[in-house]
């Protein structure tokens, strides 16, 4: 096999590993994204919907994607935004109660991922903290994301996620207190 490839080829090839590393790309993210969105939706059944279409998204962007240093943080940021406009306006629409959210959803999406169903507990938990907490707290510790990769997702300083992040934890902590678990703790 020669190392020198006709443009033809070259392009060809470039085609095929940027579906290969697409592909790996969407199996690494994916479920990632999903919790994310379930720890942060007030109805987890929008969830699924939203990473489906921020990964179709990223499919129709790849090649932009991969000039990128984290493509990943570019889904994450997308995801957001998308489920806030949608409960906004479901809001507007008086379609979402601000009760929702609850336990029993989070059991409801438990049934179909088994990590969901070990961390219900921290789920519900950081859906009962103010939304900017909550982001911070699933992208931090839900998605693994350090503080600055969480300020450039989120659009805000790092000093914002470090306090955010600071207050969330305490106000998690305080659940605990409040609600013994089996689980570990969060201390």
């Amino acid at each position: 096999m020669s190392m020198w490839r006709s443009p033809d080829q070259d392009s060809g090839h470039q085609a095929r590993l940027s579906l290969a590393s697409f592909e790996l790309f969407y199996r690494r993210y994916l479920p990632v994204l999903l919790r994310y969105l379930v720890s942060q939706a007030r109805d987890s059944s929008w969830a699924l919907d939203i990473a489906q279409d921020t990964m179709l998204a990223a499919s129709d962007n790849w090649d932009d994607l991969l000039t990128y240093d984290r493509p990943d943080a570019w889904i994450f940021r997308v995801a957001t935004r998308q489920l806030r406009r949608l409960e906004a306006q479901a809001r507007e629409r008086c379609w979402l109660p601000e009760d929702l959210g609850d336990r029993d959803d989070v059991q409801l999406a438990a049934t179909t991922d088994p990590w969901v169903s070990e961390h219900q507990e921290l789920l519900a938990a950081v859906r009962a903290l103010p939304r900017r907490q909550a982001e911070v707290i699933g992208l931090h510790l839900l998605a693994g994301y350090p503080a600055d990769e969480t300020a450039l997702i989120l659009a805000c300083g790092e000093g914002t996620v470090r306090t955010q992040l600071r207050r969330g934890l305490a106000e998690l902590r305080r659940l605990e207190a409040n609600v013994p678990s089996e689980r570990g703790s969060l201390r």
